[in-house]
C-alpha cells in the first residue's frame, strides 16, 4: 500500500472477511434420522474427520451423502457464538450453515451444499471453499482516475509498483458458425454522445445457479446475486472496468438496436419501475418501436432478463461522460454504470469486456455465442491522442532533474507508445485508458512525478526569479478591505449563490428576472440569487440558534439576474448583542456600528461628488437605508434590513447590511504606497497586580 500511495493511489481500508468467521469446517452428512419430537426437524450425523457430530436441522434440502459447511461449538459468525443447544429434547452439537448465515446471500431457502468435493476435503476450513479467505482492499479513487475502477486497473498500478507483468483473464472460447453481424443491426444516430457500440448475440441460455466463487466476490463488493446473466455482467464490470448490459433478445424488435436521442416527453419505464418522461438531451438505446435502455445508466423493464430468457443481446459500448452525468443528475439515477461512464471509460476495453462476458456465459450458462460482434463507431473519435513533453519544461515544473531512460521504460510499460525521443522532448501516444485524464503536457509531467514516486522526490530549494509584477487593482482593494473588516471583528464566509421559492416570496422578487437551475441539487437551491444577503441571513439564523449571539460576517460574491447579468459585490451583515465588559454595558449592534465600518471603507476610495439618497428597495427598512451614487452609478447600499424579512428567518434583533458594488466603485480606487517610519517609542505592556486595603474605594 505504501508503494501504491507513492503513485497517488490511496488505500482507504483493508478488510479480512475470514476474521469475522471462525471454526466453520467441511462436514459430510452420513446418516439422517427423523426428529422424535418434531415433524419438521431432522437429526443429521455429520463426519468432520476427527469425530462425528449430531446436528439438528430443519432445512428442506437436508439429505444423506452431501458436503456441507458446519459451524462447530464455539464458532463465531459475525459476532454470534454457536453453542451446543437442546432442540425439542435432542442435543445439537453445532450448526449446518446456509449462505445467508454466512453473509453471502440475502435469503436462503436451505443449507448450502458443496459441489465436487471429495472425502479428503472433510474437516478442512470451509472459508477457502466459500471464497471468504480473500482480502478486500478498499481504494480511494479520485474522479480523474476512472481507469482504476476495476481489478484490471488496480493490477496495472501494482505492475508499476512491483515490476511484475499483468496476466489478463481468459477470454477464449468456441464461437458459433453464425455471425452476430448477420442477425443484428446496430446504428448510432449521434456520434457525439456514443463513440462506439457493440452487440453480440447469444442463444440457448441456461439459467444455472451462479457459481459460488462469483457470488462471493460480488457479495464482498456489495452486490447481491440476481441471475447468472446479470451476475456475469456485474462481475466483468468490476473485473475489467466497463459496465455491460444484457437485453432479452426476444424482446428487441427485429434484433435492431438504435442509439439515438430521446424524443421530448417520451415515456420510459426503468428496471427499478421508475416512469421517466425523457427529453431530447437524453441518449437512449432503442429498437424500432421503443427505448429499451437509458444509455449508460439503467436498462428498461421492457427488455429485462428473466428466467424465461433464452436469447441474449450483450451490449458493450462507450458513451460521452458529460451526457451520462447530465441524464443521471436530471432523473436522480446514480447507478454503478453511470458512476463509471460519467468519469470516462476506456475505448480499448470495449472488446475485451465483451469477450470476457461471452466466455463466462458460454462456460456457466451454456450460451451459444455468435461469432464476433455487430458494431457501429465514430470515425472522428481518436482514443489515442499524441502529446509532447519538453524535458526542460518538466524539470522547470518539478524542480529536479528526471532520469530520462528510466521514465521512458515506465511509459513503455504503461502502454504509452513513444513516437519521438531526443534530448529536447519526448513525444508519446497516450493509451486509451488515460484518454480522459492525460490530455496536456502538464498531465504527462504529472505522470513523471507519479512514476518516480512522490516519496522519491528530492528535497531542493525552489529557483525563484525576482521580477517586477503588475499588482491587480481588484485584489489589492480586496486585501485592503479585508484588513479593515478583520479589524472590526468580521469573519469572511462562503455560501451557495442560490435561493428557493420561499426566499423569492418573502423578498417580493420577480421570479422571471432570476435564472432557474435545470438540475438543482435540492429545491432549496433552485434559483440563482440576486440578493446575497439572504445567504448571510441563513447563516445568521443558524448561528443564533446555536447560541452565538453576536454575528459579524461578510462575503465577496456575485449577484445574478436576467436584467443586470452577473455583478461582483461585497455583502456584509451585522446583528446581535455586544456583551458587557469592564469598559461598557451590554448593547445591541446598531446604525453607528455599521456606519463606522462604512466610513472606513469609503475612505480608501477617491469619490468625487458622492450623493447619498434614501434607498427604497424591498430588502431595506424604509426609514434607515441609504445608497451612495457617484456619476449616476450606485456604488454602495447600506442600512437596516426589512423587519418582515428578518422575522421570516427567526431573528429577533435588528439586522444591518451593506452592499459594495465592485464593478462600479473599482474605478475610484488607486493603488498607493506610503512609507511610514517605525515608532521610536513603541508601547510597553505590563501586567500589574496591587494589594490594597479593603477600605479603599
Amino acid at each position: 500500500s505504501d508503494k501504491l500511495g507513492a503513485q497517488g493511489l490511496e488505500v482507504d481500508d483493508v478488510d479480512y472477511p475470514a476474521e469475522k468467521i471462525s471454526n466453520v469446517v467441511i462436514g459430510y452428512v452420513k446418516n439422517i434420522e427423523k426428529h422424535p419430537n418434531a415433524d419438521n426437524l431432522k437429526i443429521a450425523y455429520v463426519d468432520i474427520k476427527d469425530k462425528e457430530l449430531k446436528l439438528v436441522s430443519g432445512a428442506p434440502n437436508m439429505k444423506e451423502g452431501i458436503f456441507v459447511p458446519v459451524a462447530l461449538e464455539g464458532a463465531e459468525i459475525y459476532g454470534n457464538i454457536v453453542k451446543k443447544v437442546d432442540i425439542r429434547g435432542e442435543v445439537s452439537e453445532g450448526m449446518i450453515c446456509s449462505l445467508e448465515e454466512l453473509g453471502l446471500e440475502d435469503n436462503s431457502t436451505g443449507i448450502y451444499i458443496f459441489d465436487d468435493l471429495e472425502e479428503t476435503d472433510i474437516g478442512k476450513n470451509a472459508l477457502k471453499y466459500l471464497g471468504l479467505d480473500d482480502i478486500i482492499i478498499d481504494f480511494e479513487i479520485t474522479s480523474n482516475r476512472s481507469d482504476c475502477l476495476s481489478v484490471l486497473g488496480i493490477a496495472r498500478e501494482i505492475s508499476i509498483a512491483t515490476g511484475r507483468e499483468i496476466s489478463l483473464p481468459e477470454t477464449s472460447f468456441e464461437e458459433g458458425k453464425n455471425k452476430s453481424d448477420d442477425i443484428l443491426n446496430v446504428k448510432i444516430k449521434d456520434y457525439n454522445k456514443c463513440y462506439k457500440y457493440t452487440a453480440r448475440y447469444m442463444e440457448n441460455i441456461k439459467f444455472k445457479e451462479t457459481p459460488l466463487w462469483m457470488r462471493t466476490r460480488l457479495e464482498l463488493v456489495g452486490l447481491r446475486s440476481i441471475n447468472i446473466v446479470v451476475d456475469i455482467t456485474n462481475y466483468v464490470m468490476w473485473e475489467i472496468g466497463l459496465p455491460l448490459h444484457a437485453f432479452d433478445g426476444n424482446l428487441v424488435k427485429d434484433n435492431s438496436i438504435i442509439i439515438r436521442r430521446a424524443y421530448n416527453d417520451e415515456s420510459f419505464l426503468t428496471l427499478a419501475d421508475d416512469e421517466l418522461n425523457l427529453n431530447e438531451n437524453n441518449l437512449v438505446i432503442a429498437d424500432p418501436e421503443k427505448p429499451i435502455a437509458l444509455a449508460g445508466i439503467i436498462g428498461g423493464a421492457n427488455s429485462e432478463i428473466n428466467e424465461s430468457t433464452d436469447n441474449v443481446i450483450l451490449e458493450a459500448a462507450l458513451f460521452d461522460p458529460v451526457n451520462i452525468r447530465y441524464s443521471s443528475k436530471e432523473y436522480d439515477l446514480e447507478t454503478d454504470s453511470s458512476y463509471r461512464f460519467e468519469r470516462g471509460m476506456d475505448y480499448g476495453i470495449v472488446s475485451l469486456a465483451s469477450k470476457r462476458a461471452s466466455y463466462l456465459m458460454n462456460m456457466y450458462a451454456d450460451a451459444d455465442a455468435y461469432a464476433g460482434v455487430c458494431e457501429d463507431k465514430s470515425k472522428n473519435f481518436n482514443p489515442n491522442r499524441e502529446l509532447t513533453m519538453r524535458w526542460e519544461k518538466a524539470q522547470e515544473l518539478l524542480g529536479f532533474e528526471v532520469d530520462k531512460n528510466k521514465l521512458k521504460n515506465y511509459f513503455g510499460n504503461l502502454d504509452y507508445e513513444i513516437l519521438e525521443d531526443n534530448s529536447e522532448l519526448l513525444k508519446v501516444k497516450v493509451p486509451s485508458y488515460r484518454y480522459w485524464d492525460v490530455n496536456r503536457e502538464v498531465d504527462l509531467i504529472e505522470e513523471v512525478v507519479r512514476l518516480t514516486g512522490y516519496d522519491n522526490i528530492p528535497m531542493t530549494l525552489p529557483k525563484i526569479k525576482i521580477k517586477n509584477i503588475n499588482v491587480d487593482k481588484r485584489e489589492h482593494m480586496k486585501e485592503r478591505v479585508n484588513r479593515i473588516l478583520h479589524g472590526y471583528g468580521l469573519f469572511e464566509v462562503y455560501t451557495f449563490p442560490f435561493v428557493n421559492e420561499d426566499d423569492i416570496r418573502i423578498l417580493n422578487i420577480n421570479k422571471n428576472n432570476l435564472y432557474k437551475i435545470n438540475n438543482p441539487m435540492t429545491k432549496e437551491l433552485e434559483f440563482m440569487s440576486n440578493e446575497p444577503i439572504i445567504s448571510l441571513l441563513k447563516i445568521t439564523e443558524t448561528n443564533l440558534k446555536r447560541r452565538n449571539d453576536l454575528v459579524k460576517i461578510y462575503e465577496w460574491g456575485r449577484t445574478y439576474s436576467k436584467k443586470n447579468g452577473e455583478e461582483k459585490l461585497l455583502s456584509l451583515l451585522l446583528t446581535g448583542e455586544v456583551k458587557k465588559s469592564i469598559y461598557s454595558k451590554s448593547r445591541d449592534l446598531d446604525y453607528f456600528d455599521i456606519k463606522a465600518i462604512l466610513d472606513h471603507i469609503v475612505s480608501i476610495f477617491n469619490l468625487d461628488n458622492p450623493i447619498w439618497e434614501k434607498e427604497s428597495r424591498s430588502l431595506w427598512d424604509d426609514s434607515l437605508a441609504y445608497s451612495l451614487k457617484v456619476d449616476e452609478k450606485v456604488v454602495l447600499e447600506f442600512g437596516k434590513i426589512n423587519s418582515d424579512i428578518v422575522d421570516y428567518y427567526d431573528i429577533e434583533s435588528s439586522v444591518w447590511g451593506l452592499y459594495l458594488y465592485i464593478n462600479n466603485i473599482l474605478d475610484y480606487y488607486n493603488i498607493s504606497r506610503e512609507y511610514k517610519e517605525y515608532s521610536f517609542f513603541p508601547p510597553v505592556y505590563f501586567d500589574l497586580a496591587f494589594i490594597v486595603d479593603k477600605k479603599v474605594k
